[in-house]
């Protein structure tokens, strides 16, 4: 099933070098979607192990949601893109891929002119 991303979420990967976004999905699940190069993407499709990275900073009455991505790509310098996450979406997406314990990657590959 090909995958198209939201029109926010589209502005936001046009606008960012790399980045990790959680995101619903057409059939209602949640989608891992990573603006990563694409020498990693091949990387992965090749077998390269991948760790998905989260942690919550709490500041005064505010939580943050830390997301990140580790792909052992390279041995010695693996690859490794985090971001904050302040939409309260993103708490419920993270629950519900928590709760499944399943999600899917979507890597989403940009051809400039």
């Amino acid at each position: 099933m090909a995958y198209i991303p939201s029109e926010s979420l589209s502005s936001a990967l046009v606008g960012a070098n790399f980045g990790i976004w959680l995101e619903r999905v057409a059939d209602s699940r949640t989608a891992l979607v990573c603006k990563i190069p694409e020498t990693v993407i091949k990387a992965l499709y090749q077998g390269a192990k991948a760790s998905f990275l989260m942690a919550t900073v709490h500041a005064e009455s505010l939580t943050v949601l830390c997301l990140g991505l580790w792909i052992d790509d390279e041995q010695e310098q693996p690859f490794k893109v985090s971001m904050v996450n302040a939409s309260e979406d993103d708490k419920l997406f993270l629950t519900q891929i928590l709760e499944t314990h399943t999600t899917t990657l979507h890597c989403p590959v940009f051809i400039f002119p």
